[in-house]
């Protein structure tokens, strides 16, 4: 984890396509966390209760929303300013980050989420940074000397495995476990498992190659989040599955 400057308890909603994430950091640390599905219809009493009762007796200082779901933006900003009397902190053209932009990148395509992890990216001592996540999308991007030279997007590991069983009938009834490490499979269950975790992998190693001989370096620094993220356990392979809400904070710290 990248260290932070603001020892402020801020809350911080990190809403995307798939999951809502909210989170309490202080002092370089994740101390409260809540996660529901995007679908849900977050107007619902129960899940009003459910954030109140998570983060109440705690002096919450400050806040920000980063966001892909504009709809679902509004019900946060007006729940934090309600209940907590906090302006929450919201991301735009303006907002100030810890790295630029290469002018090949099309700025106004790229989504809250990636800016975090950007900015967590930037945050880290090395030089050459590769950040994934797995999320409805699978996404790589790469810095350059605290520059966002680009990146990739690939089909998530739930679409894939959602259009894989509507084609397969025989698959429509097993359950998966989408977060295994198996190398190898040895029916049709273990071998789609296997495959998932071969497909990240694959696409974790094939990008970081393609950058390392297409801009002449030795060692990229690789982190990996996101809801279908997995800790691979391997050296060259960071994971954080918190590093976006970490890069909101970082985002936060930079503009107040």
């Amino acid at each position: 984890m990248p260290k932070l400057k603001n020892s402020k308890a801020v809350l911080v909603v990190d809403i995307g396509n798939s999951q809502i994430k909210v989170g309490l950091i202080k002092d370089q640390k994740l101390i409260r966390f809540l996660k529901t599905d995007t679908s849900l219809d977050l107007g619902r009493r129960l899940f009003k209760e459910q954030l109140i009762k998570k983060f109440q007796n705690i002096n919450i200082e400050g806040s920000i929303i980063g966001s892909v779901v504009p709809e679902k933006t509004l019900f946060f900003n007006n729940f934090i300013k309600d209940h907590f009397g906090i302006s929450p902190y919201l991301i735009s053209s303006k907002t100030k980050l810890n790295f630029c932009i290469s002018k090949n990148v099309a700025v106004n395509e790229i989504g809250n989420d990636l800016l975090a992890l950007a900015c967590y990216c930037a945050n880290l001592k090395a030089k050459d940074v590769i950040g994934f996540s797995f999320g409805t999308a699978s996404v790589g991007i790469y810095l350059k000397n605290k520059e966002l030279i680009g990146g990739i997007i690939a089909p998530g590991i739930h679409s894939s495995v959602n259009c894989l069983i509507q084609k397969a009938h025989l698959l429509k009834k097993i359950e998966f476990n989408l977060f295994s490490h198996l190398t190898i499979g040895y029916d049709s269950k273990t071998a789609i498992e296997s495959g998932l975790f071969h497909m990240r992998l694959g696409l974790i190693f094939s990008f970081s190659q393609f950058i390392k001989k297409n801009y002449s370096i030795r060692q990229t620094k690789v982190i990996v989040t996101g809801g279908n993220a997995t800790d691979f356990q391997m050296k060259m392979i960071q994971y954080d599955g918190s590093a976006i809400l970490f890069g909101y904070k970082i985002i936060y710290d930079l503009n107040h």
